[in-house]
């Protein structure tokens, strides 16, 4: 029998599963992502590493792209860098800047090969990635260290010299810079004390000749210094002792402080201005705390004394009327103050500032006297701010009547309005366009001194008597109030300007017209009134009142006790006069209520609080009919009839 031929060995497929398993579990032991492509860039397989290099597991990465699996900027970067090594096979290195799957970047660098198929053509490649993160950073440590230690001298923005028996032997560039000189080498050999203001002098030989003795001396002083050209700075010196050459020298470290003195002069300067500031918002505080009850007693003060006047005989009229004239002088002050600590109810629409001044002219101009002129200049376009009207002119009034004051012996006083200026010295820069009210007159001036308390309340130059120092604190807080600015440029002996600025409304061509009430006849009233007022002497005087007029009051203290006699009453009730703030119920709490089964009552409200007060207890300052405290009789009266001739709202018709 012929003995039969070797045969070659024939790899089972089960062997070949084996092998790439083995294959596998070497890769994945490889702590370096790996990874390998076919020659379309598809990726065919992968380690442990590259599967959480990229958070994603081996099934999701295989058959895909980089343009599937990898952020557009990097897949760019990869599909190029692979493209470039088809194209040219043979090894590939290039390093990224990469985030890992944990979002953290990572420097690394990619090495690839390209491999052959069974044919002998490309098979594709296999790359691996090493983290560089490290050596990068060490590296850049590195350099930063030599960089620091190179420019330790020539880039310190402190100045540095050397000095040995007061000749420089070194110097840096910020030491010549900080001088006036161009390089360090022209201070090489000077005597540094030529820098040195002779006043200083002294103290600075002795601190050196006691450090290089030895004894105590302060680590770090401030001196004044001269440059090139003659001007002073302020010098912080830290000398200290070093071995230069072989020898003791003097090392002195300057820093130029001459900008830190200037705002530490500035800091106590602000520092002053935030005290007075809290002296001013103290008094605003206190003015808002008190209003209250104060309004309520000047309400019973200036009513009762009304009410009296014309029963009495003349004797006791006269007196009567020095009591009315004491509490209305009482209730401007309170309005003042209220001003000032920007608590007013506010009625802002938008208006043309040019229309209020010229409305004020033929008002003030008896007011100014004979030996002032009174001038304007008012801007030719409208210039249309968004303003309480009545408020802007107590503004004017303020302003004019204190250029008045400060010019006794005749000269001018220019009321003049400009349209779309930014905000003055005291604004902050970038502010919106606004408009402009400023008056100016030729008078004393101020010092800088009497500048700086200007706007304090009860602060004044007036003679005793003539005047409580309101005047412009109220001005102050109208303009602060309106969310606006004020500027006051003044020097003594040619007069002062003072500028304000306010926030311009939307479109000139939305003004609108300045309404000013006129007199007419207190009608007799023949409405029913429920009015609600704790305060019982408030209470009794409005109950008193209105009856005078004919109404039919139903007075109740609180709210329980309101809603109890609305229940109660047969007939309509055309009106609630109710406080904003009470026991139990505010006001607009208690007018929710009644109005449910009172359709067609209207409502009209009365405080003596402050504005803010008034807001949070949901009396907005323009949609609700409000009389502020203190009022007379007369006022009430004709607040009543105002609000009972309104039209019912749209909600409140029916059958």
């Amino acid at each position: 029998m012929a003995r039969a031929g070797k045969k070659r060995p024939v790899r089972s497929t089960e062997g070949l599963r084996a092998q790439l398993r083995s294959l596998q579990v070497l890769l994945d032991a490889i702590p370096a992502p790996i990874f390998y492509k076919d020659a379309n860039g598809i990726y065919r397989g992968c380690n442990v590493a590259f599967e959480r290099y990229l958070g994603l597991s081996r099934e999701q990465i295989v058959g895909k792209s980089v343009y599937d699996i990898s952020p557009r900027d990097l897949a760019d970067v990869y599909y190029r860098a692979d493209k470039a090594l088809f194209d040219r096979p043979g090894v590939q290195t290039y390093e990224a800047n990469v985030a890992y799957a944990d979002g953290v970047r990572r420097d690394v660098t990619f090495y690839k090969a390209t491999f052959l198929g069974p044919d002998g053509a490309l098979g594709g490649l296999v790359g691996t990635i090493l983290d560089i993160t490290e050596r990068k950073r060490a590296e850049g440590l590195l350099r930063a260290s030599e960089e620091r230690y190179r420019g330790l001298i020539e880039g310190s923005i402190q100045g540095i010299v050397v000095q040995r028996d007061w000749k420089a032997l070194f110097t840096n560039s910020a030491f010549a810079t900080m001088l006036g000189y161009a390089s360090p080498a022209e201070l090489i050999g000077f005597d540094v004390r030529r820098f040195i203001v002779p006043d200083h002098l002294p103290l600075v030989e002795g601190f050196a000749a006691a450090r290089l003795r030895g004894e105590p001396a302060p680590p770090r002083y401030e001196i004044q210094m001269v440059r090139k050209d003659g001007t002073a700075l302020w010098i912080e010196i830290q000398p200290s002792v070093v071995s230069w050459e072989g020898a003791p020298a003097i090392l002195g470290t300057l820093v130029d402080v001459t900008e830190r003195r200037r705002a530490e002069a500035t800091v106590r300067q602000q520092e002053e201005q935030l005290r007075r500031s809290q002296r001013i918002e103290a008094i605003g505080r206190l003015a808002g705390g008190i209003a209250h009850e104060f309004n309520n007693l000047l309400t019973v003060i200036i009513g009762r004394t009304e009410l009296l006047t014309g029963v009495l005989t003349p004797t006791h009229s006269d007196n009567l009327a020095l009591i009315a004239k004491a509490g209305e002088r009482a209730a401007t002050l309170t309005r003042q103050l209220l001003a000032f600590s920007r608590k007013q109810m506010l009625q802002r629409k938008v208006v043309d500032l040019n229309r209020i001044v010229a409305g004020m002219v033929e008002l003030l101009r008896p007011l100014v006297g004979e030996t002032l002129e009174l001038v304007t200049a008012l801007d030719p376009r409208p210039v249309p701010v968004k303003s309480d009207p009545p408020q802007i002119e107590q503004v004017i009034m303020n302003l004019v009547l204190n250029a008045r004051d400060a010019t006794p012996r005749g000269g001018r006083i220019t009321i003049a309005t400009e349209c779309g200026q930014p905000a003055g010295a005291s604004g902050a820069p970038g502010r919106d366009p606004r408009g402009v009210l400023e008056v100016r007159d030729t008078g004393c001036g101020m010092s800088a001194e009497v500048q700086a308390h200007l706007f304090e309340p009860f602060f004044t130059t007036k003679a005793v008597g003539k005047g409580n120092g309101l005047g412009l604190a109220t001005v102050y807080g109208i303009v602060k109030q309106h969310e606006g600015d004020i500027a006051v440029t003044s020097v003594p002996g040619q007069g002062t300007t003072v500028r304000v600025y306010l926030p311009l409304g939307p479109d000139a061509f939305e003004l609108e017209e300045i309404e000013r009430p006129r007199p007419r006849p207190l009608a007799a009233g023949s409405a029913s009134i429920l009015l609600v007022e704790d305060e019982p002497a408030v209470r009794e005087l409005a109950k008193e009142a209105l009856a005078r007029c004919g109404y039919r009051v139903l007075a109740a203290a609180t709210p329980a006790e309101a809603q109890a006699l609305a229940e109660q009453h047969a007939g309509r009730i055309d009106l609630l006069l109710t406080d904003v703030i009470m026991p139990e119920l505010s006001g607009p709490e208690l007018a929710d209520r009644l109005t449910r089964g009172q359709r067609r009552m209207r409502v009209l409200y009365m405080s003596g609080y402050t504005d803010d007060v008034l807001a949070a207890h949901g009396v907005p300052g323009a949609g609700a009919a409000l009389l502020a405290k203190p009022f007379t009789p007369d006022a009430l009266s004709r607040a009543v009839q105002d609000t009972l001739e309104e039209a019912p709202p749209p909600e409140a018709e029916g059958p």
